[in-house]
């Protein structure tokens, strides 16, 4: 076996009788209607903005904490 081959990924598509029948109806409605599409993408980047914003605002305010304690003692 190539060992440059043995770890790319390999992206399958479950066949519909292969998944719950809950996953099943969400695949056919994301599948189905556009607007569903744009719905989750939409959702999903708001979601990514949410942990991006957490990672920056969450230092820069331990910095201004750690700062403004700081300036109590001079």
């Amino acid at each position: 076996m190539d060992p440059n081959k043995e770890n790319l990924i390999r992206i399958e598509r479950h066949l519909s009788t292969d998944i719950s029948s809950g996953n099943r109806s969400v695949r056919n409605v994301l599948e189905r209607y556009k607007v569903a599409r744009i719905g989750f993408g939409l959702l999903a980047c708001f979601g990514v903005s949410l942990i991006m914003s957490d990672g920056v605002l969450t230092p820069a305010q331990s910095v201004l904490g750690a700062v403004q304690g700081h300036s109590n003692y001079l």
